[in-house]
């Protein structure tokens, strides 16, 4: 304030706390009810030998689009996308091709590459909507058809990747096979791509992601749409049943995960079951028993057995699990 000086000097440290705890306040405004890793601790002074805490808000040279940075902020990494001078076209303008990685404890400029034109120079990259985890240490970058994945802990960027699908996929226009949405779901880069269906890419090397092909695909529409049943596998030799789906009217994508963990499963499959509609998993017991999993893939849901059911042969299971699904 401009007459600070004539303010007496206990009023002065009043107002000097007050607004002290105002700004603690103000930082911690976005922890969620419960969180207290972001209440800040005022039982202990500040020491010189107190590390800098790593910055998010690094300065930006270049255009970037709302929600096309992120900050890593166990890896003191800031990634984005950005269009400047040397990417703009003479006629489409801005072309937000350039990715570009900060160190954030510094804001030092670490790492700069120009992405190839994105089907047109107008036409921008995009992070995954959800883009990080802990496990993979990875961000993924979508373009019109293809993703790139950045390693952040090694600073890697991989080369070009393309969904892939199990069954042969027809385009229908210029916009069949635009990548829709892309997430990052623990060592799993699960997309949509528009006419095309869902797709899944394994992280586990992170240099080189591999698709992964659906444990089943029932044909929905004849060479229209599929639905997909992908088996993730995740620790302990134990894998995760996911059906995801995109509702293009409301922009909504659901990665729909059948189990509340992860299960030992039966990970073989006759190949003339995987077009059923209803399709029989297989659970591996802790005492080495197998107990079934019905699925509805046209509803794509789990239908639950009764005891009685479950005990009975596949043709019996189906038979019930018709009869209740309709």
């Amino acid at each position: 304030m401009k007459n600070c000086k004539t303010i007496p000097f206990l009023f002065f440290l009043t107002m000097t706390l007050s607004c002290g705890e105002f700004a603690t306040q103000q930082d911690n405004s976005n922890a969620s009810p419960g969180d207290t890793s972001a209440i800040a601790d005022t039982s202990a002074p500040v020491s010189e030998t107190t590390p800098i805490p790593p910055r998010q808000h690094c300065e930006i040279a270049g255009k970037v689009l709302e929600h096309n940075q992120f900050w890593a902020k166990e890896a003191n990494t800031l990634v984005c996308v950005v269009a400047d001078k040397e990417t703009e076209d003479a006629e489409l303008g801005d072309s937000h091709r350039i990715l570009e990685v900060y160190d954030t404890r510094t804001c030092e400029l670490v790492e700069r590459k120009v992405l190839p034109v994105n089907s047109s120079p107008d036409f921008p990259y995009y992070l995954a909507k959800i883009t990080y985890n802990n496990s993979s240490k990875m961000v993924a970058i979508r373009g019109f058809d293809k993703i790139y994945c950045y390693d952040v802990e090694d600073r890697h960027l991989s080369t070009p990747i393309r969904p892939a699908f199990l069954n042969e996929r027809y385009a229908e226009d210029a916009q069949s096979g635009m990548i829709k949405r892309l997430e990052v779901w623990e060592n799993y880069l699960i997309g949509y791509a528009q006419d095309k269906g869902v797709f899944v890419f394994d992280m586990a090397n992170r240099q080189r992601p591999q698709a992964l092909m659906p444990f089943a695909e029932f044909e929905v529409l004849e060479g229209e749409r599929y639905n997909s049943l992908f088996l993730l596998k995740s620790k302990n030799d134990t894998y995760q049943a996911i059906l995801p789906s995109y509702n293009s009217n409301k922009g909504e994508f659901d990665i729909h995960p059948l189990f509340q963990k992860p299960k030992k499963m039966v990970t073989q499959i006759n190949k003339r079951y995987r077009n059923n509609r209803f399709l029989i998993l297989k659970e591996i017991r802790s005492d080495g028993t197998k107990r079934p999993i019905a699925v509805d893939m046209k509803k794509m849901e789990r239908v639950l057995l009764p005891e009685e059911v479950a005990s009975q042969k596949n043709t019996a299971i189906i038979e019930w699990v018709k009869r209740k699904q309709g």
